[in-house]
């Protein structure tokens, strides 16, 4: 914490222990990388704008058109003024944009496409992995 304390303001550094408690205060969330946070973010409803680098960035050929779509719909900037112009845009009112429709088509496909969630993952996961323990040869 202290490289984040010398880098950056000491409002902008969270003393928070829980991390969906600083995720359930946030206006907008940016994400840097495609993994669990981006995930587990998504989730929330609460808007979000991610931003990568081309260059590093591989995706599964399958969800190419859904990164396109995220693209289009400026959830996705490889841009950093382009994906902060967007934020000055909605700063007043983000969930409008969040939860605009084309917007919240793209949340759903991003769910149904990177996120295997169940009505019950715990029981999901469970079975899975006693499948995989238990598997007779």
């Amino acid at each position: 914490t202290e490289k984040f304390k010398k880098d950056f303001d000491s409002r902008f550094i969270s003393s928070e222990k829980i991390f969906e408690k600083d995720i359930n205060r946030s206006k907008i969330i940016i994400n840097t990388c495609f993994q669990t946070t981006l995930y587990e973010t998504m989730k929330t409803g609460i808007p979000m704008i991610i931003l990568f680098n081309r260059k590093t960035l591989n995706i599964y050929p399958k969800i190419l058109r859904l990164k396109e779509l995220m693209m289009s719909n400026k959830i996705i900037f490889d841009d950093p003024l382009k994906a902060s112009e967007h934020i000055k845009k909605i700063w007043d009112n983000p969930l409008e944009w969040w939860n605009s429709d084309k917007v919240l088509e793209v949340r759903e496909l991003f769910s149904e496409n990177c996120s295997m969630e169940t009505k019950n993952n715990l029981k999901y996961w469970k079975e899975i992995l006693q499948n995989q323990t238990y598997k007779k040869s």
